[in-house]
């Protein structure tokens, strides 16, 4: 068996440091736009693919949605297809 060092004595980090990571204003910039609704707009409109991605959910729903009875079951099977195609 491999023996495992612990530093139990460990040396407190030094006051640059620990300065270094105390900047509140990132803290609170980053809780803003995690949890505001700006915030999670900004995340859309900059993140391609989260929004490519809603946009074809929205878009397969509203076709399921407005096909008609016998052309639901053609519908349903391209769209099967495709999405295969997608996630493969």
């Amino acid at each position: 068996m491999h023996k495992i060092k612990v530093n139990i004595n460990k040396p407190d980090p030094s006051e640059a440091v620990v300065r270094k990571y105390k900047n509140f204003d990132r803290f609170v910039s980053k809780y803003q736009q995690f949890h505001t609704p700006s915030g999670i707009r900004y995340l859309f409109k900059h993140d391609i693919k989260r929004l490519v991605l809603v946009v074809i959910i929205i878009l397969l729903l509203l076709i399921l949605l407005l096909s008609e009875e016998g052309e639901a079951s053609a519908t349903t099977t391209y769209l099967q297809s495709l999405l295969s195609n997608y996630l493969t």
